[in-house]
Formats: C-alpha cells, sequence, structure tokens
C-alpha cells in the first residue's frame, strides 16, 4: 500500500481497495498504522468529499527506524529492572523445598536406594544420623549391610551421628563417627543429608520416610554435625 502510494502520489481508501482488491475494513486498518508511523499523511481537498492518502518520502523509513532504536533502547534499560524481579520470582520458587513420602517397610527400602543412587553419591561427603538399635528391628543383616555397603564404603568419607550397641568406630577408613549416649541422647529417626537431599526415616512398626530437596535445610544440617565433630576434634587437642 505504501509503495503504491509512493507510485500514483495520493488516493482514496476506495481507490486503494479497487487496486489491490482488499476489503475496505482492511484498507482503514492499514492506513491507520501507516499513519502512525507518520508513513503517509491523509490529505483534504475541496475537490473530494472523502480524504485522500499520500505516501511521504522514503527518508521516513529511515526517521522511522530511529525512533524504533530509541524505543528499543529505553525498553532494554527498563528490562533489566523487569529481568532482576522476575529472577527473584524464579528463585523463590526454587527454593521452596520439595517433598516426598514413602509408607511401609518398602518403601523406606525404595528411599534408600534412591538417596544412594544420586548421581555423584560417591563423589562427595554423605552425612548421617541413626540409631543401629532401631535399624535391627526393622531391617535383616543384609539389609544393613546392604546400607553399610552403600552409605559408607561408596563414598570417599562418611560422617555421622549414632547411638546403639553396635561400635562403628574404625570398621571403614572413609568414615568418621560419634557414637552418642541412646538414654541423653535418644535418636528416634534414621538421617541421610547428600548434597541438598535429606532423607528422613521413621523406623518404627509403621516405617514411613520423608525426603526433602532444600539447600536450607540440607546445609544447616551439615553444619550442626560438622559443628559437633569440631568439638570433639578441640576436646581431644586439650
Amino acid at each position: 500500500m505504501y509503495v503504491l502510494l509512493l507510485q500514483e502520489g495520493s488516493l482514496s481508501p476506495v481507490a486503494i481497495s479497487r487496486t489491490l482488491s482488499l476489503k475496505s475494513s482492511t484498507i482503514y486498518f492499514v492506513l491507520e498504522g501507516l499513519n502512525k508511523k507518520s508513513l503517509v499523511r491523509e490529505i483534504k481537498t475541496a475537490e473530494n468529499k472523502r480524504p485522500l492518502y499520500q505516501a511521504e518520502e522514503p527518508e521516513a523509513l529511515k526517521s522511522l527506524i530511529q525512533k524504533r532504536k530509541i524505543e528499543m533502547e529505553e525498553q532494554l534499560a527498563t528490562s533489566s529492572t523487569i529481568i532482576a524481579e522476575l529472577a527473584t520470582v524464579k528463585k523463590n520458587r526454587g527454593e521452596k523445598p520439595v517433598i516426598q513420602f514413602y509408607e511401609g517397610r518398602s518403601g523406606v527400602s525404595q528411599s534408600i536406594k534412591e538417596y544412594t543412587n544420586t548421581e555423584g553419591f560417591s563423589e562427595e561427603m554423605d552425612y548421617g544420623v541413626y540409631s543401629y538399635d532401631l535399624i535391627d528391628k526393622l531391617f535383616t543383616a543384609q539389609d544393613v549391610h546392604m546400607i553399610e555397603k552403600h552409605r559408607v564404603s561408596k563414598n570417599l568419607t562418611f560422617r555421622a551421628l549414632y547411638t546403639g550397641n553396635h561400635e562403628m568406630v574404625g570398621q571403614y577408613k572413609n568414615q568418621e563417627v560419634i557414637k552418642m549416649d541412646q538414654e541423653r541422647f535418644p535418636i528416634e529417626c534414621d538421617i541421610g543429608i547428600f548434597g541438598d537431599d535429606v532423607r528422613f526415616h521413621i523406623l518404627s512398626d509403621a516405617p514411613y520416610g520423608i525426603a526433602i530437596k532444600n539447600p536450607h535445610i540440607a546445609t544447616t544440617i551439615k553444619s550442626l554435625i560438622d559443628y559437633i565433630f569440631v568439638l570433639r576434634n578441640e576436646l581431644k587437642t586439650k
């Protein structure tokens, strides 16, 4: 339509519609858009009751592009603030804990299996808090061996607090453990912490598990365990 008006000088909407074989509604819609872009102008003459439309010089395209460039630069400057706000929204959403539940003995076994099969499980430190007496009540000797194999011997370092009749000190070279007095400091569930994954296994008559994936929760529990080991080591050196 712009090229047609450049060629013809000026035309009425009816003449444009006839030449381009377009509906009049389409003609008026496009003319309005071109007018807003300052590419055409409306002309009224004494001879024509209806207005004519005339194309602006092609140099107007350069002005249009320059105007859009300025608008884009302004939008880009504004977008920095908007993007930062949207990133905060996403970050806050991502920090919400992801929680899963496991019911029964098979559910707890499934949770432990998922935990020990985490990608990179043998490359970082694994943390734990557990009661051997509770584990013995729920799992067979073969089950316990499987848990020890995956949660202890597979890891470069395993740091844990535990209670029970078993003595774990020195059993594995990559293991750091502190045995606690069950009567003074009762442990009533099994906890495993690896990366951002925290697993709580309640080993009662109706066992169930809770898996929470959240960096803040995991870091806090690991820090508490590390703090106890630091205190123990400092007491040994005195």
